[in-house]
């Protein structure tokens, strides 16, 4: 951190691999191209990806964050430099949800030529430790183990979320094992929730 918080210097790590996907195989490792391509894609109204699929950032948006961030900048390979208008105290925090996701600029290249940059956000190559596997509208998504993430293999083979059930359909798939955990619950639930061991 430099001039008082306005400016954030990153020095990256060197071994970590994007997913292989079945739609794309990176040919190299994560370095500060895929980080400025990710955020310029965000703060910058003139990137030619921050418009695809309908350039909503809703949580940057919300927060005004494209009018904070002066610039975004690789001094080397593995070294990314971010300057804000002003100090900002809750930056590195907003940095490290899962809204600021690094993808990779080579699959963005790919998909620029092919003329497909779409499926930037529908068929996405990331670094995490799970990759999308299969995606149904309003239904479920379900992400397979990366096997090679950097910090080793997820415990967990797959992770599905359930996009369907709302309401006391959703606790009703807790409480009968059909699902490991329930984020958000119905206010309504909390009661009875309180009195059942399916809930701790």
């Amino acid at each position: 951190m430099l001039d008082n918080g306005a400016t954030y210097r990153f020095h990256l790590r060197k071994d970590v691999p994007f997913q292989h996907t079945a739609w794309f195989t990176p040919t190299r490792k994560m370095n500060a191209d895929d980080v400025v391509f990710s955020f310029e894609r965000v703060f910058n109204h003139k990137h030619p990806y921050h418009d695809v699929n309908g350039g909503d950032y809703p949580y940057f948006d919300s927060l005004q964050f494209s009018d904070s961030v002066q610039s975004v900048k690789k001094l080397d390979n593995y070294t990314v430099e971010i300057r804000l208008q002003a100090p900002d105290a809750s930056f590195l925090w907003h940095l490290a949800t899962h809204y600021a996701p690094v993808l990779s600029a080579e699959y963005a290249d790919n998909l620029s030529k092919a003329g497909d940059q779409q499926l930037i956000d529908r068929e996405p190559v990331g670094t995490g430790p799970f990759l999308l596997n299969e995606y149904r509208s309003g239904q479920y998504i379900r992400l397979a183990r990366n096997e090679a993430y950097w910090k080793g293999e997820p415990r967990m083979a797959q992770v599905v979320i359930d996009l369907g059930a709302g309401g006391t359909g959703r606790l009703s798939k807790l409480l009968t094992g059909e699902c490991d955990v329930l984020a958000y619950p119905a206010p309504a639930s909390f009661p009875f929730c309180a009195t059942t061991h399916a809930c701790a």
